[in-house]
């Protein structure tokens, strides 16, 4: 079979932001049960810079009810260390060179939103995964979320050969705003292949 790259338009960079501070999202986070599966989220930060980096995470739900979109919602998070914190924002510090590894708990009913890592000082830089259990707590599937900045006009590569599949998730971090989103998928000559398919995002 011809192997085609196709491209979706979508709203978020993949890019991070090299300035003396920084603020991404991960566009797309999951947390808990969700009938007989259970759902997780790993974030990794790391400081590659040659300072001390602080800030935060904040988790906002994503909700279609127009009274309760925006909120923020509470999980459980763990570091590697083993120490958990039950919050909607996590700060952090990362000493030069440093990294960290968060694993929400799911201990909850299932719940969906993104994520959003800013710092007040120096620059983080990291990528998000979330995960598919059984009852048993086997692992059944993984999908990475990379860090995203918000713009106006963006692409990604989706390629669907070998039975690969690509997913695509993008969130409104505007509390007042309403997004209109256009996604458009091209082949490799940049030709669209179909017609685009379009959505408002409060």
């Amino acid at each position: 079979m011809k192997r085609v790259s196709l491209i979706v338009t979508w709203i978020f960079s993949t890019t991070l932001l090299a300035s003396a501070q920084t603020s991404f999202f991960y566009p797309h986070v999951v947390d808990g049960v969700l009938g007989a599966t259970t759902w997780k989220t790993t974030i990794f930060l790391t400081n590659p810079s040659s300072a001390t980096a602080t800030g935060a995470i904040t988790f906002t739900q994503d909700n279609n009810n127009p009274l309760a979109a925006g909120s923020s919602w509470q999980i459980t998070l763990a570091d590697e260390t083993g120490s958990t914190t039950t919050s909607s924002v996590f700060t952090f510090t990362l000493p030069p060179g440093a990294s960290r590894k968060y694993v929400s708990s799911a201990t909850g009913g299932f719940i969906t939103g993104f994520a959003n890592v800013t710092t007040n000082s120096g620059t983080v830089g990291g990528t998000a995964i979330f995960s598919e259990f059984d009852t048993a707590g086997n692992l059944m599937g993984e999908a990475g979320v990379p860090a995203a900045n918000p713009v106006l006009r963006q692409t990604i590569l989706v390629d669907t050969t070998g039975g690969y599949s690509v997913g695509v998730a993008y969130a409104n971090p505007g509390t007042n705003s309403i997004a209109n989103i256009s996604l458009t998928l091209l082949n490799n000559s940049g030709n669209a292949v179909a017609a685009p398919v379009t959505q408002t995002l409060g």
